[in-house]
């Protein structure tokens, strides 16, 4: 099997987890390899996947699973582009949730779903400290924040960002493509590769880096390669 029927057979089951990434990936894929999307036809994949985002919720009440908090949201965003009508977290159990992931040593993954909510209607953002608070704290979680600017300001590549937003972001990503090729991690370089490729730079080191590597049996990291090295 090829890359996307190897993503699209992973995530053919009812797990929440599977069908939010599922919709999203074809989502991104629709806007990034417009041919591709056609050749394949993918539409009533992403179509039915996006009726099963439906039924998937958001895990409260109960103890937190950031897993499955994510899934939810990741479906609720992709039912909002597309107008569809979907019911939105309780607010103040989203908001006691971002706080906990905050306080667990996740405030990254709290700003993410905090951003992802506000943009459905929904803002419980946390106060984050400068426009790149974790440029000090960790290259690699620095890297995953601004991949996640680009993706947040273009609606996960639905449209254009602007042209200074692009080139600083298209900046610091560049930055850090010999730091992964010292430090490799085929998830987040498939991430900046694809956001450098959006974002009209070239990334072709990255996405040699990704080719070479042997194929995950993770499904994040099976959809992070498929885009990378799909975008047209």
């Amino acid at each position: 099997m090829d890359r996307l029927d190897t993503f699209l057979a992973a995530t053919a089951g009812d797990a929440p987890t599977d069908v939010a990434l599922r919709t999203l990936t074809l989502q991104m894929l629709r806007a990034l390899a417009p041919r591709l999307f056609a050749q394949r036809g993918l539409a009533p994949h992403l179509q039915a996947a996006l009726e099963r985002c439906h039924r998937v919720g958001y895990g409260f009440p109960g103890t937190l699973d950031p897993d499955l908090l994510q899934a939810g949201i990741d479906a609720w965003f992709c039912r909002h582009l597309h107008g569809l009508p979907h019911p939105p977290p309780e607010r103040v159990a989203l908001e006691a949730a971002l706080r906990e992931l905050a306080a667990a040593d996740q405030l990254l993954y709290a700003w993410l779903l905090g951003e992802i909510a506000a943009r459905c209607g929904v803002d419980v953002r946390l106060p984050m400290d400068g426009p790149r608070p974790f440029l000090r704290v960790s290259r690699t979680h620095d890297a995953y924040f601004v991949t996640h600017l680009v993706l947040l300001a273009s609606d996960y590549f639905a449209r254009p960002v602007s042209a200074a937003q692009a080139a600083e972001w298209a900046d610091a990503l560049t930055e850090y493509v010999p730091w992964l090729h010292r430090n490799p991690n085929l998830d987040l370089a498939g991430e900046v590769a694809f956001c450098l490729r959006f974002l009209g730079r070239d990334a072709a080191s990255l996405l040699s880096l990704v080719e070479a590597a042997p194929h995950s049996d993770d499904p994040h990291t099976q959809a992070t390669a498929l885009l990378a090295l799909s975008v047209e």
